[in-house]
């Protein structure tokens, strides 16, 4: 079984991150539907607008302000190593079992898509064992 990995983060002002977040569903909503498919979100773009765009622009409004990433995996590892090297929150970075459901396939990992996060990732897992 794949196992994730989780960015526990605590001490962030929950009510700012949330405001910031609840604006770009407001923009997701309020975008017109798709031309061919009304369910999907019209403006998405892998590179500028997708999921984890969003996440990592809305964390950079936060505060987080070098936070890099397009790629899941490559997010992760700059939200982790940049929350984990900042002192006023308690950040712990761990594993968990994939959670398995029979109505959606599992997810797989991601590839590392800027190489230099392979080495930061496994700085990361080091220090946090």
């Amino acid at each position: 079984m794949r196992t994730v990995h989780v960015l526990r983060v605590e001490g962030i002002d929950e009510t700012s991150l949330s405001k910031i977040f609840n604006e770009e569903l407001k923009v997701i909503h309020r975008s017109d539907p798709h031309p061919e498919n009304p369910e999907k979100y019209k403006d998405f773009n892998f590179f500028n607008r997708s999921c984890t765009t969003i996440l990592r622009d809305g964390l950079k409004k936060y505060g987080f302000k070098k936070i890099k990433g397009v790629f899941p995996r490559d997010f992760f590892i700059s939200a982790a190593s940049i929350c984990l090297n900042i002192k006023k929150f308690k950040s712990t970075l761990f594993t968990m079992p994939q959670l398995l459901v029979k109505e959606a396939p599992s997810s797989l990992t991601t590839p590392f898509m800027n190489p230099c996060n392979y080495y930061q990732f496994r700085k990361l897992t080091y220090q946090n064992q």
